[in-house]
């Protein structure tokens, strides 16, 4: 019976899927959110992650990714935010493991990280940066100013070697 239900859910899931990856959302298009899409609905958060994750659904991803902002849990995101941005490079992805390194709270500071998390958040930065993500090249000039602006795979390396 378990695995029969189990079956049934897989099937549910890769069915909501869409076959190709959809354009991202705006932010400011995503502040509606129906009562019954919450986080707290279980069978519903785990067919946007599913989506996201076996898909690359970017529509499902950013969903999911609302979600979890809006009820203050985005540490608990940080699992599927890495797994998209590996898998698919997807840079809005990959600009979410940057902050949530980084700590998303106000007066979180790079400076405050020790050097091998420091490494790790800066790569995923300039990875969404080099990927076109609009909010990552905000923060890259920031962090970057008047200096040039390494490869991300120059902080893999570095985070490599700690």
């Amino acid at each position: 019976m378990k695995s029969a239900l189990l079956i049934l859910m897989c099937v549910f899931c890769i069915l909501a899927c869409q076959e190709k990856p959809i354009a991202k959302q705006e932010p400011e298009k995503m502040q509606e959110f129906e009562p019954r899409h919450s986080i707290d609905n279980l069978v519903y958060m785990d067919s946007l992650i599913a989506c996201a994750i076996w898909k690359g659904d970017e529509k499902a991803y950013a969903l999911a990714e609302a979600h979890y902002y809006r009820a203050q849990r985005q540490e608990e995101f940080l699992w599927t935010a890495l797994t998209v941005a590996n898998k698919y490079n997807n840079s809005q992805a990959c600009y979410c493991v940057y902050n949530l390194i980084n700590g998303w709270r106000i007066g979180a500071e790079l400076k405050n990280l020790d050097p091998k998390n420091k490494n790790f958040a800066l790569y995923y930065l300039l990875k969404s940066y080099e990927l076109g993500e609009d909010n990552a090249k905000s923060k890259v000039e920031e962090i970057f100013e008047g200096k040039p602006i390494p490869k991300s795979s120059y902080y893999m390396q570095e985070y490599a070697k700690e």
